[in-house]
């Protein structure tokens, strides 16, 4: 991209044959004499750009594997680790466990009473048979549900919900234990109306912001805090967030543990909550305002989980917390804030009785005896043609059967599998796919629509079956399936593959969270909010399962069989954590009642309540208590259920009743592209928004243009103008080379001014301060009519070109279903734009004065006016989401702690190219002083500056299709480019240095320049998102980019002292002559290069820890270990099953003695074995995944067991 020069000031304008012989000796010689030097200058380029594109494809190739797990691994099964399993394993004392969804078993182990809606349900119908220890389990009566054989107490507990109080009933069922292993259980179930109420039908109420639905949960948790008062367990055992706010009614403090079984949901209201809302919460949940606002928000939020954790760090020194598998205890703590102020999560794989498979299973096995795999797959087939028969599917012994069996809910990624099933049903002939189960969210009804269209249309008739709908299955099917899938976006352990795999059936889904224990085919998730990767990486699964050579397959199936989650090792690490809770206990003060204690040990206090027998005398007072309270519960039946009487404080939450409506209409539209679910449900949760707000303005604004809503796009607008306004109204002000004073100015007042803005954005509604930083820009130009001096202009614009800020930190808002990654791209775009227009005020010195002011009239309408008054009809999200607080725990837990290690290298990156800053505009003035010191035109510069403009613009569109065309590849390419990308002004600061006064080498600097502007694109886009990919919220985004800013700011103050001292004024050093040009461009040489090598070294290092902490990757340090080893490898010589059994079992025992005694127990139940034998490799083997993983990651956080 060589320019062409302009005619020479001093040519003649006539030149005779002997000059232009001349002149051409001339231009060859100079030609000549510079190949060196462009040689010289296009290989550093060249490496600028391969370094990191040979890392991000390697990156990429090792993201697109599929890991085929051959084999499991469980503690029972590791020898020598089997002891640690203490059989009989039990507390001491009687613990509580509260729970909404339960299952009570009879006498003849016949369930009495049944509520489940996941694995939380199923956990509690197993704790009667093996909790390590006698228990009792708190419930709340559901309606429709007989709880006649529980026997109704005389007393009663209490619960003040604005300022009234409510009875509730108690019930008490006593289960005795069949033998002594088992658990002696007392149920109390507490009954009241509140409680009782289920408009539509479910288990849990919806939304969480409707009124009714903090009643219930005041009322539940209320009655459970008084219940542990009274009935004095040892230890308050609380799973999920459902019963975690009882610990804030607590008299007496004791020990409390959390299992998370799905920490997902932590009963948040998505609304920024006020002063006002916590005074009605306070009325609500009878708890003081002000503890209210500490105990239960996080990020300005209600959080239901949050009090458990202060408990624990109040009174246990955050012990207690742990989560139901290994890989999702360490998934959950990295992910959620909530959690980062615990030392540890630990993890507690589920256990699965061996009961549970089936009496046909059990059958046989029992028939097959010894005579191995074989037997077990020809009752496959067999299977499989009696059950293609029964769902009229094609009687064919090759063909593969894929099954989903379970709800069908976003959590499940449904939606992923009905996007792929038509490229699956094309791709594979044999395939053939069994969808089954009731939708339970929109995804799900989205899935269904999707589905049963497209077997209604006949085409695949014979290869699938639809059921949108709960469906018994057989034990029959389980044993005919081939592979179960399991595309999950979290899944804190799964029950579903471990119930097929034990009837042979292998897994196919994502490897997260508690999924990869059972042997099966999945893939790496490389960008989890992105649903094309999504959908992409289970297509590639879904491949390889089906190109799998069935000897491999058949020996996967053998060790799936073998799978084993014994309760033993479960009961052994729940006592663990029962005795980490209890010795680190400290009773402390209860809030309730401060310098009470527990005046009575916590032994076996409560046993005489409950080995008691009620007289005849006292079941007659139950019986007629009971009958008093009708007329009680019909009236607070009434009074509940009127909601005139009780309006809503708070900004309802968009309901999947809500979007029904709405996704029906799309889905039957015709006319409608093919949209994904990601993009319909986004619409659907815009166009319900929409419909709730009554002015037409916002409602106007509130519409979308190619996927973005219009009120984004001015806010864009405004935030990307924002270096041309301030350019434009100060031109005349500010001389075309601004001195020294003036820059810093400029950068000590951005220091003061970042702080500023994100304070008032703590205040003011953001609405209100996107307007008024929008009016602030006229006072730039106020102060140029007044003629101040460089100093107040350096102020002027140093403040309110902070004020661009407020732009980014409320823009995107209106949309409610966003992934992380595409609202990661979006922002970096407009920061890389801001800072290629900063180029703008280098072009504007040379337009005519009365062009000028034409522009500043066009800036003041377009840039200032308005945005002001756009503002002024923000969409009502704009109008409540305040910054909540100063967000002090992310400083302190992440940029200071062990989880803002790739931040803290990226500040450490911006800080020392800060300090080389000044390099940049030394650099711009040499290379005009070069033409002027040549005779040339002025006109020259502006098409050069033009040019500077253009360039990283191409570059980003560029770069940002490729991010957007190919999500496979968006996070290599991110870590590649942020991370081992040279410092690109450093590029040019070579070329400058190399060529130093060579005064006719400008063409070669130039298209250096060029080159290393689109490198500097790429570079700022993929810096830029991946720290807001690392963030993944919009408060912390906000938080980190002050202190960005900040030390951005201070670094650029500290280069305008450094290079005025050390090279002198770049304004009179680069006018004096000729001769000091290459002065000037060795002493800048000289002290930028420092910062940029610190640059690259200090940044380099986030590539090893990015897939720690990216929200879109997030990989755990265990989970990395056990990619390592699952990784297929191509054997060289093929090898019999049996002899791959014990080729497997060799290389499994020599992995657990290379590892330490620590990380024995972090691989319970891992799928590690491949499905051929495993060769020594290098950790470098998988650059970028699970090889440098092991290198350097930091080692996980479960600890072995004190025992």
């Amino acid at each position: 991209a060589l320019h062409t020069r302009t005619t020479h000031v001093n040519q003649p304008c006539s030149c005779d044959e002997e000059m232009n012989a001349t002149a051409d000796a001339g231009s060859s010689s100079y030609d000549a004499d510079l190949v060196p030097y462009a040689m010289a200058c296009f290989g550093l380029a060249l490496l600028w750009f391969i370094l990191p594109s040979l890392v991000a494809l390697r990156d990429a190739r090792t993201f697109r594997k599929v890991l085929e797990a051959g084999s499991s691994i469980t503690p029972i099964q590791i020898e020598g680790l089997s002891q640690l399993a203490v059989e009989g394993c039990k507390i001491t004392g009687t613990a509580l466990v509260a729970s909404i969804e339960h299952i009570v078993f009879g006498p003849d182990g016949k369930p009495l009473v049944k509520v489940v809606a996941g694995g939380l349900g199923k956990v509690s119908g197993l704790l009667a048979s093996i909790h390590p220890g006698d228990f009792i389990a708190v419930h709340p009566c559901m309606p429709e549900k007989d709880y006649k054989f529980a026997e109704l107490e005389t007393w009663t507990v209490d619960a003040v919900v604005e300022g009234r109080t409510h009875k509730c009933d108690i019930r008490k069922y006593e289960l005795e234990p069949g033998s002594d292993d088992l658990p002696r259980v007392t149920y109390i179930f507490v009954d009241h109306p509140i409680l009782q109420q289920r408009p539509d039908g479910g288990i849990y109420l919806a939304p969480q912001s409707a009124r009714a639905t903090l009643i219930f949960w005041s009322v539940w948790n209320q009655a459970v805090g008084k219940l542990i008062d009274r009935l004095n367990p040892v230890v308050y055992h609380c799973p999920d967030f459902h019963s975690a706010m009882a610990v804030l009614y607590l008299e007496n403090p004791l020990p409390v543990i959390g299992i998370l079984h799905n920490a997902e949901y932590q009963g948040v209201i998505g609304q920024q909550l006020l002063k006002f809302h916590f005074n009605k919460l306070g009325d609500v949940f009878n708890v003081a305002a002000d503890r209210l606002e500490k105990d239960i928000c996080v990020d300005g939020q209600f959080n239901m989980l949050k009090p458990l954790v202060q408990y624990v760090l109040r009174h246990q020194r955050g012990y207690g917390i742990a989560a139901v598998s290994k890989n999702y205890a360490l998934e959950a703590h990295q992910k959620h804030n909530v959690l980062w102020p615990l030392p540890e999560v630990r993890g507690i794989e589920n256990c699965m009785i061996e009961s549970e498979r089936g009496p046909m299973l059990r059958q046989i096995l029992e028939e097959m005896g010894e005579s191995g795999n074989d037997e077990f797959i020809t009752r496959k087939l067999k299977a499989k043609a009696s059950q293609q028969k029964e769902f009229k599917l094609n009687v064919d012994p090759s063909a593969k059967m894929f099954v989903f069996l379970g709800r069908w809910v976003k959590q499940k990624g449904m939606d992923y599998i009905a996007d792929v099933t038509e490229w699956m049903m094309k791709t594979h002939p044999k395939a053939q796919l069994l969808m089954i189960g009731p939708p339970g969210d929109c995804y799900g009804r989205y899935s269904a629509a999707k589905l049963n269209k497209l077997a209604a249309g006949g085409q695949y008739d014979g290869r699938l079956f639809v059921a949108a709908k709960f469906m018994s299955v057989s034990e029959e099917l389980k044993l005919a399936c081939d592979f179960c899938l399991m595309p999950s976006r979290d899944e804190p352990f799964g029950y579903v593959d471990i119930e097929f795999g034990w009837y042979g059936a292998l897994t196919v889904g994502a490897f997260r969270g508690g999924l990869g224990k059972i042997p099966g085919f999945y893939y790496q998730i490389s960008n989890g909010d992105s649903s094309a990767n999504m959908r992409s990486a289970l297509k590639m699964a879904i491949s390889a399962a089906m190109t799998c050579e069935q000897r491999v397959v058949d020996g996967m199936i053998a060790e799936a069989r073998k799978s084993s989650f014994p309760q033993s090792q479960w009961q052994h690490e729940m006592c663990d954590l029962y005795e980490i809770a209890m010795n680190s206990f400290t009773p402390g003060e209860s809030h309730l009642s401060p310098g009470s204690e527990r005046k009575v040990k916590r032994q076996e206090t409560h046993r005489v309540w409950i080995t008691s027998t009620h007289s005849e005398a006292i079941q007659a007072r139950a019986e007629s208590i009971r009958m008093s309270r009708i007329e009680t519960v019909f009236s607070e039946k009434q009074s509940v259920a009127a909601p005139r009487s009780h309006p809503e404080f708070l900004r309802q939450d968009v309901t999947d009743d809500d979007l029904q409506g709405y996704l029906d209409r799309h889905l039957a539209d015709p006319s409608e592209r093919n949209f994904t679910c990601d993009e319909i449900m986004k619409l659907c949760n815009l166009e319900c928004e929409r419909d709730k707000v009554e002015d037409g303005t916002i409602r106007y604004l509130m519409k979308e243009w190619h996927g973005i809503v219009l009120f984004d796009i001015s806010t864009c607008a405004a935030f990307v103008s924002g270096p041309i306004v301030s350019a434009v109204f100060t031109k005349k002000l500010l001389p075309q080379c601004t001195t020294s004073e003036f820059d810093l100015a400029l950068s000590l007042t951005k220091v003061f001014s970042c702080i500023l803005w994100t304070m008032l954005s703590r205040y003011i509604q953001p609405n209100l301060l996107m307007s008024f930083a929008a009016l602030s820009r006229l006072l730039p130009l106020l102060v140029a009519y007044l003629g101040a001096s460089e100093w107040a202009v350096g102020l002027c614009i140093g403040l309110v070109s902070a004020g661009d800020l407020v732009f980014l930190y409320f823009n995107f808002m209106c949309i409610i279903v966003e992934d992380i990654a595409r609202l990661s791209f979006q922002m970096g775009i407009l920061i890389t734009i801001s800072r290629a227009f900063s180029f703008v005020p280098e072009f504007l010195y040379y337009i005519p004065d009365g062009l000028s002011y034409a522009f500043q009239c066009v800036c003041a309408v377009l840039f200032v006016l308005m945005p002001a008054l756009v503002a002024l009809k923000a969409p009502p999200c704009y109008r409540q989401s305040n910054m909540p607080d100063w967000q002090f725990g992310f400083l302190r837990y992440s940029l200071l702690g062990s989880r803002g290690r790739v931040l803290l290298c990226f500040l450490g990156w911006s800080f020392a190219t800060s300090l080389a800053s000044n390099s940049n505009t030394f650099m711009l003035t040499w290379r005009k002083s070069l033409d002027r010191f040549q005779g040339y035109e002025d006109p020259y510069n502006m098409r050069y500056t033009m040019a500077t403009v253009t360039t990283p613009c191409l570059g980003l569109v560029f770069f940002g299709l490729v991010l957007w065309k190919f999500p496979d590849y968006t996070m290599p390419l991110l870590r590649a480019f942020s991370c081992f990308m040279l410092p690109t002004a450093a590029l040019r600061l070579l070329v400058m240095y190399i060529l130093q006064s060579r005064t006719d080498a400008a063409n070669l600097f130039d298209a250096m320049a060029l080159v290393s502007y689109l490198a500097e694109a790429m570079q700022t886009i993929s810096f830029n998102i991946a720290s807001v990919a690392v963030l993944g919220n919009r408060w912390r985004f906000v938080a980190y980019f002050c202190v960005s800013s900040l030390v951005i700011s201070g670094g650029n103050a500290i280069s305008t002292v450094l290079f005025g001292g050390v090279v002198g004024d770049r304004c009179s050093r680069l006018t004096e002559d000729a001769a000091s040009l290459g002065d000037v461009a060795y002493k800048t040489f000289l002290v930028a290069l420092a910062p940029y090598v610190l640059a690259f070294l200090v940044c380099a290092p986030a590539y090893f820890l990015f897939d720690r902490e990216a929200v879109p990757t997030l990989l755990s340090s265990r989970a990395a270990r056990m990619m390592a080893l699952m990784v297929p490898l191509k054997p060289e010589n093929p090898v019999l099953a049996d002899d791959k059994l014990e080729t497997d079992k060799r290389t499994s025992t020599q992995f657990v003695e290379s590892i330490t005694q620590d990380e024995v127990f972090e691989f319970s139940n891992s799928a590690v074995v491949p499905s051929a034998p495993i060769q020594a490799q290098p950790p470098a083997t998988t650059l970028g995944g699970a090889g440098f993983i092991r290198c350097f990651g930091r080692s996980s956080s479960v600890k072995p067991s004190s025992r």
